[in-house]
Order: structure tokens, then sequence, then C-alpha cells
């Protein structure tokens, strides 16, 4: 997600007025990865948002988005995981992979 955000900060500087915090919100949601990642992410883009803000408010909805996970972050993910059910191997392998991407930066 840093690297996405430096991705529209280069964009901007390349191509628009890089100060512009408006232009830069509109080009993170414009390339948004899907519709409803656009949806979640322009709940955050309030009248005099800056981009610091709108970047910050984006980042904490992710887990891990700044590099750091804590042992709450994966009581969290184990609590949501336990919620479902795991009904073939690429749903254990997902497990895995996202349970050692937190477990292995504590």
């Amino acid at each position: 997600l840093r690297r996405y955000f430096e991705d529209v900060e280069e964009l901007c500087e390349r191509y628009c007025n890089p100060s512009d915090s408006i232009e830069k919100i509109y080009r993170a949601l414009y390339y948004a990865p899907d519709p409803s990642t656009e949806d979640l992410w322009r709940s955050y883009n309030t009248p005099g948002t800056t981009w610091g803000q709108f970047k910050h408010n984006i980042m904490r909805l992710y887990l891990g988005s700044q590099g750091r996970f804590y042992m709450s972050d994966l009581g969290r993910f184990v609590e949501r995981s336990a919620q479902g059910a795991f009904t073939s191997e690429e749903d254990i392998g997902e497990y895995h992979r996202e349970f050692s991407k937190i477990a292995n930066r504590l």
C-alpha cells in the first residue's frame, strides 16, 4: 500500500501539480484496485482532507500497511479466521501465508 501511494505521488509529480492534495486523492481513487475499494476509500475523502490525512486514514484500514505488526494484529487475524471455514487446500494455503506474514514480523 505504501508503494501504491508512492506511485500516485510520482505520477502527480510528473503530470500534475505535486502539491495539490485534491489531485493526488483523485488519482488514488481513480487507480484504486477495484470498485469496492474505491467506494471505501472515497468515504475517507471529506472536504478539506489533505493528502497526508487521506493516506494515513487509508493505511490504518489495512493490517501491516505501515510495515509493522503487533500481537493484537495476529490475535484479530486468528479470531477472524476462526469464524470462516477452510474448504480447500487453497484456503489453508492462504491462511498460512497471511498468518506467516504477520507472525514473522513480530
